[in-house]
């Protein structure tokens, strides 16, 4: 099963062969990007062509927790088709079924029952999308966004 890369700046790491970067500016790149506000809080904003270019989105007090939430909504606006300028579900699963994602997020933590707890990064959602689909080519209902 494909899984996320954490790509490093580590002397010596190389990323593994077949592995697809998703991180900006290619063309997988997380439409949201999430800022610390004076090392308080942390701001989501949309970005890569969305109409809704820009415009602060809620706040919250660390990163894991802003990270999630950016994730889900990254989620909900592309099953929803709020990105006008990203690739389509059809070209998501062409182009990553199969690959391991890399990108910059850290690990997704594992929960003391040894299971992976909720998405925390866009490569989440796309590997999700891109090796989920039934016969007909439809996504799944396992990645209908979370509530």
């Amino acid at each position: 099963m494909p899984e996320r890369i954490q790509r490093k700046r580590t002397a010596g790491w190389r990323m593994p062969e077949g592995a697809i970067y998703v991180g900006r500016p290619s063309k997988w790149g997380n439409p949201i990007r999430i800022t610390s506000e004076r090392g308080r809080h942390c701001q989501m904003y949309r970005v890569h062509g969305s109409p809704l270019d820009l415009t602060g989105g809620p706040s919250y007090c660390d990163m894991a927790t802003a990270r999630h939430f950016a994730a889900w909504l990254f989620e909900c606006d592309l099953l929803n088709g709020r990105y006008p300028n990203y690739p389509s579900l059809d070209e998501i699963r062409a182009e990553l079924a199969g690959h391991d994602l890399a990108c910059w997020c850290p690990p997704r933590r594992v929960s003391p029952n040894g299971s992976l707890c909720e998405i925390n990064c866009h490569a989440d959602v796309l590997l999700e999308i891109a090796n989920s689909q039934d016969e007909q080519g439809s996504v799944t209902p396992d990645v209908v966004p979370r509530r």
